[in-house]
């Protein structure tokens, strides 16, 4: 792993096939099928976040992430540019900010690269620091 990206300490990945597991009272609870890494420019951007409820809303994010990389609200970022240097990159919102990761699917890893604000749905403002970051 790079110095770059971090492994959010999880469980571990399920056998193949395997989707979730019974709890104790007897609801399903989903298990991780990606583990989650952080950029080192994603992991800047999260400690800029002063507020408690927008940290505990990425937060809640970030687990539903784990057990559904591709959940109804992702959007897949399309820009050729991106994908000819082989990202798979996707963003999800949660309240004012915009979480956008790369997806590995052969590796199971989803690597958040930005977590931004989207004062007033603000999308090219987002696009650019990916651009700056990652164009």
């Amino acid at each position: 792993m790079s110095d770059s990206k971090k492994a959010k300490p999880k469980a571990p990945l399920p056998d193949a096939g395997e989707t979730s597991r019974p709890s104790e009272d007897s609801e399903t609870e989903l298990i991780p099928t990606v583990e989650i890494q952080f950029d080192s420019a994603a992991e800047k951007d999260l400690g800029k976040i002063g507020n408690a409820k927008h940290l505990r809303q990425i937060s809640q994010k970030l687990d539903d992430l784990e057990r559904d990389p591709k959940p109804a609200d992702a959007k897949a970022i399309r820009g050729q540019h991106f994908r000819a240097k082989g990202w798979n990159f996707f963003r999800v919102d949660v309240g004012e900010y915009r979480i956008v990761y790369d997806l590995d699917e052969q590796s199971n890893v989803l690597t958040v690269v930005t977590i931004a604000v989207i004062a007033a749905r603000n999308d090219s403002k987002v696009y650019k620091l990916m651009e700056r970051r990652f164009g």
